[in-house]
């Protein structure tokens, strides 16, 4: 369905925030990297399209696992000065391209198959269920928390840079990897993750905006219930 006014312009005031965060880091269209932007050197040339999905598969894991490597530790302030991305015998290329190229790959690397999240319903992408505490990770293991953690970051680096890439997550996992990204207490004693919604009528209504970023209709319902009808209805 079409976005109604208030979420357009929910989208304007976050575009500018956006905007005005790239300035303050020296982001500006069509420029070079700014000089306070972190070097992240390629381990291989960007091949991209040109090889089969296998090999493209392979040669992007070790880029996510070579990026998550150098990145996993960075505050959210390393990550606004943003990256100056290079891959093997490409330097001094367009630095937009480059990113662009990389987001396109790394996202490859996370939502190309099942490894990583679940396909569920038609094609969004899941979390893993709390069984699977570990994936393997170009041939090491790590903890699914982790990744999620660090795929909350990219995908908010891909939104800050403007990169178009094909990420099918459903939009409360998208919320979610956020949460996760932000905050370390968003993770249950038994290493999963759980809903935090507390037995008040904020936590009512933060479980109901999650519910309406899966199934608007149902939320819409429940809220009905929850406000407007008698407990005799």
């Amino acid at each position: 369905p079409p976005l109604r006014d208030e979420e357009c312009a929910q989208l304007a005031r976050l575009e500018e925030r956006l905007a005005q965060l790239r300035a303050q880091n020296g982001w500006h269209p069509g420029a070079r990297a700014p000089q306070g932007a972190h070097r992240l050197q390629m381990p291989s040339p960007f091949a991209g399209a040109s090889l089969d999905a296998k090999a493209r598969m392979t040669n992007a894991r070790q880029m996510l696992s070579f990026s998550l490597a150098q990145t996993a530790s960075f505050p959210a302030k390393l990550w606004q000065r943003g990256f100056r991305v290079n891959f093997a015998g490409q330097e001094g290329l367009d630095d937009g391209g480059l990113t662009k190229a990389w987001g396109q790959e790394l996202a490859f690397a996370l939502f190309g198959n099942d490894d990583y999240f679940e396909s569920r319903g038609c094609g969004w992408k899941f979390f893993k269920s709390d069984s699977t505490e570990t994936v393997e990770l170009d041939g090491q293991v790590m903890s699914t928390l982790e990744l999620y953690r660090w795929t909350g970051r990219f995908v908010a680096y891909l939104l800050y840079q403007h990169c178009l890439v094909d990420c099918c997550l459903c939009p409360w996992a998208f919320r979610a990897v956020h949460r996760i990204a932000q905050s370390p207490s968003y993770l249950s004693p038994r290493n999963g993750l759980y809903q935090d919604w507390p037995e008040t009528p904020e936590g009512e209504d933060r479980m109901l905006a999650d519910l309406a970023s899966l199934d608007p209709s149902l939320a819409s319902g429940l809220w009905r219930v929850r406000h407007e009808m008698t407990e005799d209805e």
